[in-house]
């Protein structure tokens, strides 16, 4: 049912009449996820696209993170959003693993948080920053979405903390993670510059959203001086880029 949803042609007679009845459902109802890895959890409608809660969101990637993410394992959702992989990663890693979700967006954060609350994730810990090349404040460009935003080298006049991978790690010596899910809409060069103590001394296990040409050019050679392979991707027009998973050559 879920899957045939998704298939709905948006310009059709019926993809419009589907549109309609889901832009009636009220911005803070709160729904069970009806498919996909998050099947159960509950999720407040207007915080994400209604795939999301659909559960039909990013099937490829839900897949992945099925196969990649164990029980006992402690990872990082970098780039959380309203936090559908955290809520994915908490439940794939149970009562003994550990997640740690960073998001810098203080209205993510507030989304995030109620999802965290709403089902009683015991192994989930909430970082509000950025992970990303340095330490200190940058400029943040809310972007035409919640889920859009991103770190830029323009002024603006909204500012959030960024935070290096090894800093963090340095503050929180046992969140080292055996997995990254990464995707910071085009600073994840910046992020992986952050991470190279982590990445050369505990080879974590990347999964990684890639956004342009220039992106891809400078964390594929990144990942290749720390010895990772790319085992998988997926082309992503949308993003004009793709997602990988990449494996250090001992995987």
């Amino acid at each position: 049912m879920i899957s045939s949803l998704n298939q709905v042609n948006a310009h059709s007679l019926k993809g419009k009449v589907l549109r309609f009845l889901l832009n009636r459902i009220p911005k803070n109802h709160v729904a069970r996820v009806r498919g996909g890895v998050n099947k159960g959890h509950r999720w407040v409608v207007g915080t994400s696209i209604h795939r999301c809660w659909l559960g039909s969101y990013e099937a490829d990637k839900q897949a992945l993170m099925k196969r990649m993410v164990k029980p006992g394992m402690v990872v990082w959702d970098i780039g959380a959003n309203a936090g559908f992989y955290t809520l994915a990663m908490s439940r794939l890693t149970g009562e003994s693993g550990r997640v740690y979700s960073f998001e810098p967006l203080g209205s993510n954060i507030q989304n995030l948080n109620r999802h965290v609350q709403l089902n009683a994730l015991k192994n989930t810990t909430v970082v509000q920053t950025a992970l990303g090349g340095f330490n200190g404040l940058c400029n943040f460009d809310t972007g035409i979405s919640h889920q859009r935003g991103f770190l830029t080298k323009e002024q603006t006049n909204y500012m959030v903390p960024v935070m290096t991978a090894d800093e963090f790690l340095s503050t929180r010596p046992e969140a080292v993670p055996a997995l990254l899910k990464i995707d910071v809409e085009g600073a994840e060069f910046g992020m992986l510059e952050g991470a190279r103590k982590l990445l050369s001394e505990h080879h974590p296990i990347l999964v990684l959203a890639l956004h342009g040409p220039e992106q891809v050019k400078k964390c594929y050679q990144i990942l290749h001086e720390f010895g990772y392979k790319v085992a998988e991707r997926t082309e992503d027009p949308a993003a004009f880029g793709e997602e990988i998973l990449a494996l250090p050559q001992m995987a």
